[in-house]
C-alpha cells in the first residue's frame, strides 16, 4: 500500500467513525490538548444560610454577587399606588478565602412592607463584610 492510498484510508476510517459516532456523542480529536477549565459552582438561597468554601475554590477567578430586597409600595386610596424601589445588585470578584477553613454567612434581605432588606456575604473567619447590597425604599 503506497503513502496516498494509505492516508486515505486512515482519512476514510477518520470520518466513518466521525460519522457514526456524531448521533450519540461529539467526538473532538486531539481533546486532551484543550485547557481543562473547572466547573461552575453557582450557589443559590432565598433564606439566610452559611456556606463552606469547597477544597477547589480559586481565590484568583471568582465572583460573589448579591440582590437586596425591594421596598414595599404605597396605596392612593383607590387610585392606584407607587411602586416601591428595586434592592441593589453588588458583585465583587477575586476574593481571597481559605478553601476548607472559610465559612461565609449569608444574609438574605426581606422585601415589601417598607424599606427592603440588606443583602450581605460575610467572611465567618473575619468576620468580615465580603459584598453588600442595600435593600430598596
Amino acid at each position: 500500500m503506497n503513502r496516498i492510498s494509505y492516508l486515505k484510508f486512515i482519512l476514510s476510517l477518520f470520518f466513518t467513525f466521525l460519522f457514526v459516532t456524531s448521533s450519540a456523542q461529539v467526538f473532538i480529536p486531539f481533546s486532551f490538548w484543550q485547557k481543562y477549565i473547572p466547573p461552575v459552582v453557582n450557589v443559590f438561597t432565598v433564606t439566610d444560610a452559611s456556606w463552606s468554601v469547597p477544597l477547589n475554590w480559586n481565590s484568583s477567578n471568582n465572583s460573589i454577587e448579591c440582590i437586596a430586597g425591594g421596598g414595599g409600595g404605597s396605596s392612593d386610596g383607590g387610585n392606584g399606588g407607587a411602586g416601591g424601589g428595586g434592592g441593589a445588585y453588588s458583585k465583587t470578584f477575586n476574593t481571597t478565602l481559605t478553601p476548607g477553613v472559610s465559612t461565609l454567612n449569608i444574609q438574605i434581605g426581606a422585601g415589601g412592607a417598607g424599606t427592603g432588606g440588606d443583602s450581605s456575604v460575610a467572611n465567618n473567619s473575619g468576620p468580615v463584610t465580603i459584598v453588600l447590597a442595600k435593600g430598596g425604599t
